[in-house]
Protein backbone atom coordinates (compact mmCIF):
# COMPACT_ATOMS: atom_id res chain seq x y z
CA UNK A 1 0.00 0.00 0.00
CA UNK A 2 1.36 3.44 -0.93
CA UNK A 3 1.89 6.05 1.58
CA UNK A 4 -1.41 8.00 0.68
CA UNK A 5 -3.28 5.12 0.73
CA UNK A 6 -1.92 4.29 4.03
CA UNK A 7 -2.96 8.18 5.62
CA UNK A 8 -6.06 7.99 3.71
CA UNK A 9 -6.87 5.41 5.87
CA UNK A 10 -6.26 7.01 9.07
CA UNK A 11 -7.93 9.80 8.63
CA UNK A 12 -10.75 7.06 8.02
CA UNK A 13 -10.42 5.87 11.58
CA UNK A 14 -10.42 9.35 12.70
CA UNK A 15 -13.99 9.94 10.93
CA UNK A 16 -15.40 7.04 12.79
CA UNK A 17 -13.62 7.52 15.94
CA UNK A 18 -14.61 11.61 16.02
CA UNK A 19 -18.57 10.45 14.72
CA UNK A 20 -18.78 8.08 17.35
CA UNK A 21 -17.16 10.72 20.61
CA UNK A 22 -19.54 13.37 19.04
CA UNK A 23 -22.88 11.62 19.82
CA UNK A 24 -23.19 10.30 16.05
CA UNK A 25 -23.34 13.50 14.54
CA UNK A 26 -21.60 13.86 11.39
CA UNK A 27 -21.54 18.00 11.32
CA UNK A 28 -19.95 18.21 14.99
CA UNK A 29 -17.29 15.37 13.85
CA UNK A 30 -16.30 17.67 11.13
CA UNK A 31 -15.79 20.96 13.46
CA UNK A 32 -13.66 18.96 15.36
CA UNK A 33 -11.58 17.54 12.74
CA UNK A 34 -11.82 21.02 10.74
CA UNK A 35 -13.02 19.13 7.91
CA UNK A 36 -16.18 19.58 5.52
CA UNK A 37 -18.87 17.55 6.11
CA UNK A 38 -19.33 15.90 2.98
CA UNK A 39 -15.90 14.71 3.57
CA UNK A 40 -16.22 12.90 6.78
CA UNK A 41 -19.29 11.21 5.28
CA UNK A 42 -17.32 10.18 2.04
CA UNK A 43 -14.99 8.69 4.72
CA UNK A 44 -17.23 6.95 6.35
CA UNK A 45 -18.53 5.76 3.19
CA UNK A 46 -15.00 4.70 1.77
CA UNK A 47 -14.10 2.62 5.03
CA UNK A 48 -17.43 0.70 5.08
CA UNK A 49 -16.97 -0.18 1.01
CA UNK A 50 -13.13 -1.34 2.24
CA UNK A 51 -14.37 -3.43 5.08
CA UNK A 52 -17.65 -4.84 3.34
CA UNK A 53 -19.74 -3.80 6.21
CA UNK A 54 -21.50 -1.92 7.45
CA UNK A 55 -20.50 0.25 10.62
CA UNK A 56 -22.89 2.41 11.54
CA UNK A 57 -27.29 1.87 11.61
CA UNK A 58 -28.56 4.67 10.04
CA UNK A 59 -32.18 5.68 9.80
CA UNK A 60 -32.66 7.77 6.47
CA UNK A 61 -29.93 10.10 6.28
CA UNK A 62 -29.02 9.98 9.78
CA UNK A 63 -26.52 8.03 11.80
CA UNK A 64 -28.31 6.20 15.09
CA UNK A 65 -25.63 3.93 15.82
CA UNK A 66 -22.74 1.26 15.53
CA UNK A 67 -24.20 -2.17 14.06
CA UNK A 68 -22.27 -4.83 16.18
CA UNK A 69 -19.31 -5.08 13.47
CA UNK A 70 -18.99 -1.55 13.79
CA UNK A 71 -18.63 -1.83 17.50
CA UNK A 72 -15.42 -4.16 17.19
CA UNK A 73 -14.14 -1.91 14.48
CA UNK A 74 -14.26 1.04 16.79
CA UNK A 75 -11.81 -1.08 19.40
CA UNK A 76 -9.71 -1.62 16.58
CA UNK A 77 -9.55 1.97 15.25
CA UNK A 78 -8.96 3.50 19.00
CA UNK A 79 -6.16 0.86 19.56
CA UNK A 80 -4.57 2.04 15.92
CA UNK A 81 -5.34 6.00 16.30
CA UNK A 82 -3.85 5.02 20.07
CA UNK A 83 -0.68 3.33 18.70
CA UNK A 84 -0.41 6.32 16.21
CA UNK A 85 -0.14 8.58 18.65
CA UNK A 86 2.22 6.71 20.84
CA UNK A 87 4.08 6.53 17.84
CA UNK A 88 4.34 10.21 17.60
CA UNK A 89 5.18 10.60 21.57
CA UNK A 90 8.15 8.34 21.22
CA UNK A 91 9.50 9.63 18.33
CA UNK A 92 8.91 13.89 20.02
CA UNK A 93 10.68 12.32 23.29
CA UNK A 94 14.05 11.27 21.62
CA UNK A 95 13.98 14.61 19.88
CA UNK A 96 12.48 16.89 21.78
CA UNK A 97 12.69 15.44 25.74
CA UNK A 98 12.63 18.98 27.01
CA UNK A 99 9.73 20.54 24.30
CA UNK A 100 6.13 19.86 23.66
CA UNK A 101 2.59 20.03 25.76
CA UNK A 102 0.80 18.90 28.67
CA UNK A 103 -2.81 19.12 28.84
CA UNK A 104 -3.69 19.00 32.90
CA UNK A 105 -7.59 18.10 33.54
CA UNK A 106 -8.77 19.28 37.27
CA UNK A 107 -11.49 20.84 39.45
CA UNK A 108 -11.53 24.96 40.16
CA UNK A 109 -10.24 24.07 43.51
CA UNK A 110 -6.64 22.06 42.69
CA UNK A 111 -6.56 24.58 40.16
CA UNK A 112 -6.62 27.61 42.00
CA UNK A 113 -5.04 26.44 45.25
CA UNK A 114 -2.77 23.29 45.10
CA UNK A 115 -1.62 23.74 41.50
CA UNK A 116 -0.45 27.18 40.86
CA UNK A 117 2.90 27.02 42.78
CA UNK A 118 3.73 23.58 41.22
CA UNK A 119 2.73 25.28 37.61
CA UNK A 120 5.21 27.98 38.38
CA UNK A 121 8.28 25.67 38.90
CA UNK A 122 7.69 23.60 36.64
CA UNK A 123 7.16 26.21 33.95
CA UNK A 124 10.45 27.37 35.26
CA UNK A 125 12.17 24.04 34.27
CA UNK A 126 10.72 23.31 31.50
CA UNK A 127 10.00 26.66 29.42
CA UNK A 128 9.70 24.70 25.87
CA UNK A 129 6.62 22.57 27.36
CA UNK A 130 3.52 24.80 26.51
CA UNK A 131 0.98 23.89 29.71
CA UNK A 132 -2.68 23.71 29.60
CA UNK A 133 -5.30 23.63 32.67
CA UNK A 134 -8.65 22.60 31.56
CA UNK A 135 -11.03 23.06 34.50
CA UNK A 136 -14.52 20.43 35.55
CA UNK A 137 -15.88 18.45 37.52
CA UNK A 138 -14.25 15.01 38.59
CA UNK A 139 -16.07 13.07 35.98
CA UNK A 140 -15.61 15.96 32.99
CA UNK A 141 -12.02 15.83 34.01
CA UNK A 142 -11.35 11.99 33.67
CA UNK A 143 -13.56 11.91 30.41
CA UNK A 144 -11.12 14.15 28.98
CA UNK A 145 -8.27 11.59 29.33
CA UNK A 146 -10.20 8.86 29.05
CA UNK A 147 -10.82 10.93 25.32
CA UNK A 148 -7.27 12.10 24.86
CA UNK A 149 -7.99 15.22 25.20
CA UNK A 150 -5.55 15.79 28.41
CA UNK A 151 -2.72 14.10 30.02
CA UNK A 152 -3.20 13.87 33.00
CA UNK A 153 -6.61 14.36 35.34
CA UNK A 154 -5.88 15.49 39.34
CA UNK A 155 -8.98 15.28 41.05
CA UNK A 156 -11.01 13.44 43.67
CA UNK A 157 -12.40 9.66 42.05
CA UNK A 158 -15.86 10.47 40.49
CA UNK A 159 -18.63 7.20 39.84
CA UNK A 160 -17.87 5.31 36.80
CA UNK A 161 -14.64 5.71 36.21
CA UNK A 162 -13.86 5.21 32.67
CA UNK A 163 -12.60 1.82 31.75
CA UNK A 164 -9.40 2.59 30.28
CA UNK A 165 -8.08 4.52 32.45
CA UNK A 166 -5.72 3.83 35.89
CA UNK A 167 -4.49 6.15 38.61
CA UNK A 168 -2.56 6.64 41.41
CA UNK A 169 -3.33 7.85 44.97
CA UNK A 170 -1.53 11.41 45.65
CA UNK A 171 -2.84 13.15 49.21
CA UNK A 172 -6.02 12.86 51.56
CA UNK A 173 -8.53 16.11 51.15
CA UNK A 174 -9.49 17.50 54.78
CA UNK A 175 -12.92 18.44 54.92
CA UNK A 176 -13.41 21.58 57.54
CA UNK A 177 -15.74 24.22 57.85
CA UNK A 178 -15.61 28.09 57.09
CA UNK A 179 -17.47 30.50 59.25
CA UNK A 180 -18.27 34.32 59.54
CA UNK A 181 -15.73 35.51 62.08
CA UNK A 182 -18.52 36.93 64.32
CA UNK A 183 -20.48 33.37 64.14
CA UNK A 184 -22.36 32.03 67.58
CA UNK A 185 -20.54 28.10 66.33
CA UNK A 186 -16.93 29.82 67.06
CA UNK A 187 -17.92 30.22 71.12
CA UNK A 188 -19.78 26.78 70.97
CA UNK A 189 -17.20 23.97 71.13
CA UNK A 190 -16.74 21.30 70.97
CA UNK A 191 -18.13 21.43 67.59
CA UNK A 192 -20.73 18.10 66.42
CA UNK A 193 -22.28 17.68 63.36
CA UNK A 194 -25.75 18.28 65.66
CA UNK A 195 -24.47 21.34 66.33
CA UNK A 196 -23.72 21.98 62.95
CA UNK A 197 -27.08 21.07 62.04
CA UNK A 198 -28.60 23.85 63.52
CA UNK A 199 -27.31 26.90 61.14
CA UNK A 200 -27.28 26.91 57.11
CA UNK A 201 -24.83 24.60 55.59
CA UNK A 202 -23.23 25.66 51.84
CA UNK A 203 -21.76 22.44 49.89
CA UNK A 204 -20.52 21.78 46.69
CA UNK A 205 -22.80 20.85 43.67
CA UNK A 206 -23.73 17.20 43.21
CA UNK A 207 -20.74 16.27 40.57
CA UNK A 208 -18.27 17.52 43.49
CA UNK A 209 -17.21 14.54 46.48
CA UNK A 210 -17.92 17.16 49.05
CA UNK A 211 -21.21 17.23 48.72
CA UNK A 212 -20.79 13.03 49.21
CA UNK A 213 -18.56 13.64 52.45
CA UNK A 214 -21.24 16.17 53.74
CA UNK A 215 -24.24 13.49 53.03
CA UNK A 216 -22.37 10.61 54.34
CA UNK A 217 -21.31 12.79 57.53
CA UNK A 218 -24.89 13.66 58.64
CA UNK A 219 -26.39 10.40 57.90
CA UNK A 220 -24.60 9.21 60.75
CA UNK A 221 -25.86 12.49 63.09
CA UNK A 222 -29.43 12.66 64.88
CA UNK A 223 -30.35 15.23 62.69
CA UNK A 224 -30.00 16.53 58.97
CA UNK A 225 -27.84 19.46 57.61
CA UNK A 226 -30.19 22.18 56.78
CA UNK A 227 -28.51 23.11 53.32
CA UNK A 228 -29.19 26.81 52.37
CA UNK A 229 -27.03 26.67 48.67
CA UNK A 230 -25.12 24.61 46.77
CA UNK A 231 -22.38 25.90 44.52
CA UNK A 232 -19.58 24.77 42.46
CA UNK A 233 -16.13 26.98 43.51
CA UNK A 234 -15.02 27.23 46.77
CA UNK A 235 -14.19 30.88 46.12
CA UNK A 236 -17.77 31.08 45.64
CA UNK A 237 -18.59 29.28 48.69
CA UNK A 238 -16.79 31.52 50.96
CA UNK A 239 -18.08 34.61 49.24
CA UNK A 240 -22.05 33.57 50.58
CA UNK A 241 -20.72 32.36 53.58
CA UNK A 242 -18.84 36.19 53.93
CA UNK A 243 -22.55 37.09 53.61
CA UNK A 244 -23.83 35.50 56.52
CA UNK A 245 -25.92 32.84 54.13
CA UNK A 246 -24.20 29.40 56.29
CA UNK A 247 -21.31 27.44 56.87
CA UNK A 248 -19.33 26.33 54.38
CA UNK A 249 -18.20 22.72 54.32
CA UNK A 250 -14.44 22.71 52.36
CA UNK A 251 -11.03 20.99 51.65
CA UNK A 252 -8.70 22.41 54.08
CA UNK A 253 -6.39 23.56 51.25
CA UNK A 254 -9.04 26.30 49.93
CA UNK A 255 -8.71 28.70 53.12
CA UNK A 256 -6.00 31.34 52.98
CA UNK A 257 -5.46 33.16 56.42
CA UNK A 258 -4.44 36.12 54.62
CA UNK A 259 -6.71 36.26 51.77
CA UNK A 260 -9.88 35.01 54.17
CA UNK A 261 -9.53 37.48 56.88
CA UNK A 262 -13.02 38.00 57.67
CA UNK A 263 -13.10 34.17 57.89
CA UNK A 264 -12.40 31.44 60.10
CA UNK A 265 -11.62 27.63 59.63
CA UNK A 266 -13.04 25.29 62.06
CA UNK A 267 -10.73 22.11 62.18
CA UNK A 268 -13.30 19.60 62.26
CA UNK A 269 -11.97 16.86 60.09
CA UNK A 270 -12.74 14.27 62.45
CA UNK A 271 -16.29 14.71 62.09
CA UNK A 272 -16.17 14.35 57.66
CA UNK A 273 -14.52 11.43 56.25
CA UNK A 274 -11.26 12.76 53.91
CA UNK A 275 -11.40 11.82 49.91
CA UNK A 276 -8.56 10.66 48.12
CA UNK A 277 -6.93 13.35 45.30
CA UNK A 278 -5.94 10.99 42.63
CA UNK A 279 -3.58 11.27 39.08
CA UNK A 280 -5.51 10.05 36.49
CA UNK A 281 -3.91 8.14 33.04
CA UNK A 282 -5.12 6.64 29.78
CA UNK A 283 -3.80 3.24 30.22
CA UNK A 284 -1.33 1.79 27.79
CA UNK A 285 -0.71 5.71 26.56
CA UNK A 286 2.90 6.64 26.04
CA UNK A 287 3.49 9.83 28.46
CA UNK A 288 6.54 12.37 27.82
CA UNK A 289 9.33 12.25 30.71
CA UNK A 290 7.87 15.90 31.57
CA UNK A 291 4.68 14.39 32.80
CA UNK A 292 6.32 11.99 35.13
CA UNK A 293 7.88 15.05 36.39
CA UNK A 294 5.65 17.47 36.89
CA UNK A 295 3.24 14.61 39.12
CA UNK A 296 6.39 14.05 41.01
CA UNK A 297 6.80 17.48 41.76
CA UNK A 298 3.40 17.86 42.59
CA UNK A 299 3.32 15.14 45.17
CA UNK A 300 7.22 14.42 45.83
CA UNK A 301 6.73 11.30 48.39
CA UNK A 302 5.40 9.51 45.06
CA UNK A 303 8.12 8.15 43.35
CA UNK A 304 9.16 8.19 39.60
CA UNK A 305 9.37 4.92 39.31
CA UNK A 306 5.78 3.94 40.66
CA UNK A 307 4.11 7.00 37.89
CA UNK A 308 6.27 4.50 35.40
CA UNK A 309 5.15 1.43 36.99
CA UNK A 310 1.85 1.97 36.58
CA UNK A 311 1.57 3.49 33.31
CA UNK A 312 3.24 0.98 31.69
CA UNK A 313 0.46 -1.93 33.47
CA UNK A 314 2.73 -2.86 36.15
CA UNK A 315 0.82 -1.48 39.73
CA UNK A 316 2.54 -0.62 42.33
CA UNK A 317 1.78 -1.49 45.99
CA UNK A 318 -1.18 0.77 45.85
CA UNK A 319 -1.73 -0.37 49.82
CA UNK A 320 1.61 0.74 50.81
CA UNK A 321 0.82 3.78 49.41
CA UNK A 322 -2.76 4.69 50.95
CA UNK A 323 -1.03 3.92 53.91
CA UNK A 324 1.44 6.58 53.60
CA UNK A 325 -0.53 9.06 52.35
CA UNK A 326 -0.08 12.83 53.64
CA UNK A 327 -3.03 15.30 54.00
CA UNK A 328 -2.46 17.71 51.25
CA UNK A 329 -1.71 20.56 52.36
CA UNK A 330 -1.40 24.73 51.27
CA UNK A 331 1.13 25.58 48.93
CA UNK A 332 3.72 28.45 48.57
Amino acid sequence: MNSAGAELNIQQLRAVHEVVRQGMKISSAANALCKAQPGISRQLKEIEEELGVEIFRRSRNRIEGLTPAGREILQVAERILLDIDNLRQIGQEYASPAGGSLTIATTHTHARYSLPPVVERFAKAYPKVQLTLRQGTPAQACALVADGDADIAICTEPPGVAGNLMSLPLFYIEWDVVAPASHPILRNRPITLEKLANYPIITHDAAFSGQRVVANAFSRAARPPRVALTGVHADVSKAYVARGLGLAVLAKVAFEPRIDNGLRLLKVGHLFQPSVLRVYFRREKVVRSYVTAFVVRYAPHVSAENVTAAIKGRNPDLSAMMRRLPPLAARN
